[in-house]
């Protein structure tokens, strides 16, 4: 029987609030079986938070002491691990063209105050939900295999390779972070997405197929296991 099961994980929340009433009401009011809550009060104490520690998603205020929210957003997106953390921003700004300029700036949610928690956790639930996969339109090289995202093809030295969806997902993700490594429980967050009851051994189960389907045409090694941390690309064709 295998020893790997479901876990429980709860979604970790960073929430960037200088109003205390604020951060005591969601402290309070989001389900504490479900959801870890973090609370700073400025860009600098956010910085330093998430330089330690990556959160499932980011509750942002717009106006805080030190700098704006907006900045936070242009700072978390120029960082490869931090760029596709989602982001809400929780303003008393409910102008349309302020929400418009916080959505371009890279927020994934707009909610202006007084808002409800009830509101507020079922936004989370659907962010998270979606994962954090995107389909551009672009054509990946690597080596002697191209990535046709627009045209869900891939070919290896020419020749057409069939993937299902799952596997074409997971072969862009590591192909457009060569050589970051991924824990499982991020792998699982990344194209899973984050409330998905799946256990570690799915992402074993799933990068095992992919290698299989690549191994006749000696890629099965390009996803480099990494002892006791996760996965990642390999620099070279192994």
């Amino acid at each position: 029987m295998s020893t790997h099961s479901i876990k429980p994980t709860k979604i970790k929340i960073l929430l960037v609030e200088d109003e205390t009433s604020i951060a005591q009401m969601l402290r309070f009011a989001l389900p504490k079986e479900r959801m870890i809550f973090f609370a700073v009060e400025d860009v600098a104490m956010a910085q330093a938070h998430l330089t330690r520690d990556i959160p499932d998603i980011v509750l942002l205020d717009w106006m805080l002491p030190d700098q704006s929210g907006i900045s936070l957003i242009q700072w978390m997106k120029q960082d490869p691990l931090l760029k596709n953390t989602p982001i809400i921003l929780l303003t008393a700004r409910a102008a349309e063209a302020d929400k418009v300029k916080g959505l371009k700036s890279g927020a994934d949610d707009y909610l202006t105050k007084p808002f409800s928690p009830i509101e507020l956790a079922a936004r989370i639930d659907a962010i998270l939900r979606r994962g954090t996969w995107a389909e551009p339109n672009e054509i990946i090289h690597y080596q002697q295999m191209t990535l046709d995202l627009k045209q869900h093809a891939l070919h290896v030295q020419g020749v057409p390779l069939v993937l299902t969806a799952l596997e074409l997902k997971m072969l862009t993700f590591f192909l457009r972070h060569p050589h970051q490594i991924y824990t499982r429980d991020q792998l699982l967050s990344h194209l899973w997405g984050r409330l998905a009851a799946l256990s570690d051994r799915t992402v074993d189960v799933a990068i095992r197929r992919l290698r299989d389907k690549l191994r006749p045409h000696g890629y099965n090694r390009m996803i480099e296991t990494i002892r006791g941390t996760g996965y990642r690309l390999a620099h070279t064709k192994t």
